[in-house]
C-alpha cells in the first residue's frame, strides 16, 4: 500500500463546512496516481464539474456515496 498526506479534514476549510461535504477528507497525491473507489458501487457521475474539476461520484447504496474530485483523468 501507499500512504498520502491528508490535506483537509471534515469541517476544515471553506469546502468542508456544508451539509453535503461535512464528512469530506482530502488526500494529496502525485498527479496520475491511480485512485480506487472506497467500496463497490454504481457510477452516478463521471466528467467535468466546475467546482471539482474532473471527478467521479460513486453511489454505494444505503444513502452513502463517495466523490473523487480534482482528478487528472478518469478511467472507469
Amino acid at each position: 500500500g501507499s500512504a498520502y498526506r491528508v490535506t483537509q479534514t471534515p469541517g476544515e476549510g471553506y469546502s468542508h463546512n456544508d451539509d453535503y461535504n461535512r464528512h469530506a477528507v482530502d488526500f494529496g497525491t502525485p498527479t496520475g496516481t491511480p485512485i480506487l473507489a472506497s467500496a463497490a458501487g454504481t457510477i452516478r457521475f463521471e466528467g467535468w464539474n466546475g467546482a471539482g474539476g474532473i471527478m467521479a461520484l460513486v453511489d454505494h447504496g444505503g444513502n452513502r456515496c463517495s466523490q473523487y474530485a480534482h482528478l487528472s483523468a478518469t478511467i472507469i
